[in-house]
């Protein structure tokens, strides 16, 4: 079965000082940087849904192969999900859906959603109580993710769909755990957001 994982990365990061996809991490990798690195440890490719901006400053980097910009970016995330699964959509049996700004998630957690993705199913982790990213798409649920528009996310078609929503139990937090503001960093890394 041919998987992949989309991270989406379609926002103006409004609530961030600066354009929080580049900021350096403590590692000195950037979100796009380890987003693609735990999705090769997971054994999957790593596609990219961004906004004009961001694929300007990646245009002449390693990353272009791998980003689709997504001309209704700012309409919000269901516009960016629609768009990039429609573009993606026949190449694969199964996407699993990521907010690029997770700097906490593991590569052991991309690896068992994708463990149990299938063209029929929805595959969600969860971690002490909590639902978080990525979710797996099968390919029967494709046509769902392209009717999303604005900020309306894809919690619809999972709610929608219950029955085959299977749960995958994480010690994960980075799940959930994203960066949205500064204050975000300094409590995800202990430290405060770099000067640049």
């Amino acid at each position: 079965m041919s998987k992949a994982i989309l991270f989406l990365a379609g926002g103006a990061s409004q609530r961030f000082d600066g354009d929080k996809r580049f900021v350096a991490l403590p590692s000195g990798q950037n979100l796009f940087e380890r987003a693609q690195g735990i999705a090769e440890d997971a054994g999957l490719k790593a596609l990219f849904a961004v906004n004009a901006s961001a694929m300007q400053r990646l245009a002449s980097t390693s990353f272009a192969a791998a980003c689709y910009e997504v001309k209704s970016a700012d309409e919000g995330m269901g516009a960016t999900i629609s768009e990039s699964v429609a573009h993606y959509a026949d190449g694969f049996d199964s996407l699993l859906l990521c907010p690029l700004d997770l700097p906490l998630l593991q590569a052991s957690t991309i690896q068992r959603v994708a463990d149990l993705a299938s063209q029929q199913a929805i595959v969600q982790p969860e971690c002490k109580g909590r639902l978080g990213h990525p979710v797996a798409f099968g390919a029967v649920y494709f046509h769902q993710l392209l009717t999303l528009q604005g900020d309306q996310g894809a919690k619809a078609i999972i709610q929608r769909n219950a029955d085959q929503l299977v749960k995958v139990m994480v010690e994960d937090p980075g799940i959930y755990e994203d960066l949205d503001t500064a204050d975000d960093y300094l409590k995800l890394f202990g430290q405060p957001l770099p000067v640049t």
